[in-house]
């Protein structure tokens, strides 16, 4: 990992902050709100054209459209444009899009977009960036301080309330003022993603070793004009000065990003809905199929006809761990449905043998009555021949389920 030397400044910076907040009233509340829309209304035609042109049908309605009653997430935008600023430690940010992924079970995925159009320093980005990271963070927004959910809330107009994040997801996307060298990109990726100072003076600088492995599994390397990274709670991109006619950084490279966060929250957030085994009978079914259905729109061979995207959602995917967390889920949602099958055949079999044990009255009062009009035994039957009947059928059905519990 080399030392940089080319103290260079960002021209242009875009943060992404996203974190989950449940509250299952905001599902309608925003559908019906007259300052939100659906996501790819807030698109021009031209965008929308092209995304549907490289992106398959179903990535494309999960992830871009998510308007219909089909999608596992509907994905929503605050209509009007935001000029508003906040102030985050020496720099100041324009608001430049707020959004969400919403769902009917109570899961909501917010994002706000910041905005910094002026040359700022390496350090003075790495001050702001490395405080939005505290879920405690105060954001000087009119004078106010107001913590991330606050501001959202506030902005969007919404009445429902907002939980505080307990973790937050931070997207960067960076453009250099000047050419730096390929290595200086790196090393500043590196360290923009760990959220490492340059000089080292946070004391916190990694190893070479870990550097590598970063570097050999969650890096896009694709052009030799940027570089990104991506991490378990950070992506970061850093670019040499160039222009995006699309802007695809924040719009459909930003969505393939912003997608594999929502599924890992997700599938973290029914995870931890399936804590409490017990209260879960009469559900779940219900859940499983859900989550078989969730998987079937959700996971894809290939997203795009063009090779980046793929590689992208690859490597993000795996970087955030999805793979493995819907592999856990699965796995649990079978150990808890053999539970449910266990206790369902334990409950079967006791109702079996109490029904066995009230027929069993009813067959030695017939088998009792037949052999009082054939003269059988005579007044020996009722009641010592019948009582001990009884107890010998007893026995006997007492003693088979003993044996076929212990096989």
């Amino acid at each position: 990992m080399s030392n940089f030397t080319l103290m260079t400044n960002f021209s242009h910076s875009h943060i992404a902050l996203s974190f989950v907040s449940t509250n299952s009233r905001l599902f309608k509340e925003i559908q019906r709100h007259p300052h939100w829309q659906p996501w790819l209304e807030g698109l021009d035609q031209r965008s929308q054209i092209y995304y549907r042109s490289i992106y398959h049908g179903n990535f494309f309605q999960q992830a871009f459209q998510a308007d219909n009653d089909e999608n596992a997430f509907r994905r929503w935008r605050l209509k009007r444009a935001h000029t508003a600023d906040v102030v985050i430690e020496s720099i100041t940010f324009t608001i430049r899009r707020i959004e969400v992924y919403l769902t009917q079970s109570g899961f909501n995925l917010f994002t706000v977009v910041l905005e910094h159009a002026q040359n700022a320093t390496y350090d003075e980005m790495w001050g702001a960036i490395r405080a939005m990271r505290s879920i405690s963070l105060g954001y000087n927004y009119d004078g106010v301080q107001l913590a991330l959910h606050a501001l959202i809330a506030q902005i969007g107009t919404l009445n429902s309330t907002l939980e505080a994040p307990t973790h937050i997801y931070i997207y960067q996307n960076h453009t250099y003022h000047a050419q730096a060298s390929r290595e200086d990109l790196i090393a500043d990726c590196h360290r923009l993603a760990n959220f490492l100072s340059r000089d080292g003076s946070d004391h916190f600088q990694t190893s070479t070793r870990y550097f590598d492995k970063q570097i050999a599994l969650f890096s896009v390397d694709v052009y030799a004009s940027w570089f990104a990274l991506s991490l378990n709670d950070s992506f970061v991109r850093l670019s040499q000065p160039e222009s995006d006619t699309f802007n695809r950084w924040l719009t459909d490279y930003f969505t393939i990003y912003l997608y594999n966060v929502c599924l890992k929250s997700y599938l973290s957030f029914v995870n931890s809905s399936l804590a409490n085994v017990t209260g879960l009978s009469s559900q779940m079914e219900r859940t499983k199929n859900d989550f078989v259905e969730f998987l079937n729109d959700t996971q894809y061979q290939r997203i795009s006809s063009k090779f980046l995207p793929n590689d992208i959602f690859e490597i993000i995917g795996r970087s955030l761990g999805v793979p493995e967390e819907m592999q856990i889920l699965e796995k649990k949602l079978d150990r808890i449905s053999a539970y449910f099958k266990a206790r369902r055949d334990k409950a079967f079999n006791t109702a079996l043998i109490v029904i066995t044990f009230l027929s069993m009255f009813t067959v030695i009062l017939d088998i009792s009555v037949w052999f009082e009009r054939i003269g059988f035994l005579g007044p020996y039957l009722w009641p010592v021949g019948s009582i001990l009947t009884a107890c010998l059928m007893v026995a006997i059905v007492i003693l088979f389920f003993i044996i076929r519990m212990r096989k």
